[in-house]
């Protein structure tokens, strides 16, 4: 209904009873928001408090992860500095190992050429005394003949000796009979034939005696005294200088190969040292080569906790954002 043109009380109080319900619904939703926001702002401040909590624990957790990290990267540097100053000292021993290595060389060779050249003298020594040896078969192949042939000619002369003894001895027998003959030639002064056949038999003897003087020195004279014109004093004179020669060169010859034995061994020394130097070389040389690998290993650890550190960093200052913005 309408009263002078406006709207009945029921009217309004529909509208009015509508207009409270959509106020008290409203109400209601907006109670529902604040109890929300309450309890928003009660989980809100448990997470405050938590995080303040997390943030202590996060800080105490990043100060120790410092100190950890701090001391493994000191101690990452230290065993770098450590290993840098083993390999420079194993550079340095190393050095001083390759220069003795190179004068053991040079000595080495020095003795090698020392080794040769007495080896060329020993060499020379063997031939002279190869040399003195056959000079010495033939003297004594020669003292063999002159002995031989002084025999021969002792013999001979022996026989001639013998012969002119006994012609001797009937030149004297006969002369004893011409003597006697003569006499009795003279006291009967006659038979001159018969002291004329004495007389042909005492140069006949004379003749013989001068034939065996003659043969004895012939042989005195024969071929090899004769063309060689050496007495045996002489061949033995020789032999004995050939002899002192050979013992000499012996002698030599021993000496040079008791210094080629030395020298030898020297050398063979000096070898085994220089393959125990060259030994100690390659196990130094090993050990660098660890070092070094160490020293990679070491400076990617110190790489890695170096990113760690900055990725903590990075995490931390997220954090304090983070924080700050609440």
């Amino acid at each position: 209904k309408e009263v002078a043109g406006t709207r009945v009380y029921d009217e309004r109080r529909d509208e009015s009873t509508h207009l409270m319900t959509d106020t008290a619904s409203q109400r209601e939703k907006i109670s529902e928001v604040i109890e929300y926001i309450e309890k928003r702002l009660a989980e809100l401040e448990t997470e405050k408090d938590e995080l303040k909590d997390f943030q202590r624990l996060h800080k105490n957790r990043r100060s120790l992860e410092y100190a950890l990290l701090t001391h493994e990267v000191a101690d990452a540097v230290k065993k770098i500095e450590d290993a840098e100053n083993k390999k420079a000292l194993e550079m340095e021993r190393s050095t001083g190992r390759w220069s003795r290595i190179s004068n053991v060389r040079a000595e080495i060779d020095e003795l090698e050429k020392v080794s040769e050249r007495e080896s060329k003298k020993v060499k020379e020594l063997e031939k002279q005394l190869t040399r003195l040896k056959s000079q010495a078969e033939r003297l004594e192949e020669k003292k063999a003949r002159s002995e031989i042939d002084a025999d021969e000619i002792r013999e001979v002369m022996e026989k001639r000796e013998l012969e002119r003894a006994r012609a001797q001895a009937e030149l004297d027998t006969l002369l004893e009979v011409v003597i006697a003959k003569r006499d009795q030639l003279e006291g009967s002064g006659g038979v001159q034939e018969e002291f004329n056949s004495w007389k042909k038999k005492e140069d006949e003897m004379l003749q013989q005696i001068h034939d065996c003087e003659r043969a004895i020195r012939e042989l005195r004279t024969k071929e090899g005294w004769r063309k060689q014109g050496i007495s045996r004093s002489e061949l033995l004179q020789q032999k004995k200088q050939v002899e002192a020669e050979l013992q000499k060169l012996e002698k030599e010859v021993e000496h040079h190969n008791s210094e080629i034995a030395e020298i030898q061994s020297r050398i063979d020394s000096r070898k085994l040292e220089m393959t125990e130097k060259q030994r100690k070389i390659s196990e130094t040389d090993q050990n660098i080569r660890d070092l070094f690998d160490q020293e990679v290993q070491l400076k990617k650890q110190r790489s890695d906790i170096h990113g760690k550190r900055q990725e903590l960093w990075r995490v931390d200052a997220a954090t304090d954002e983070e924080c700050g913005s609440l």
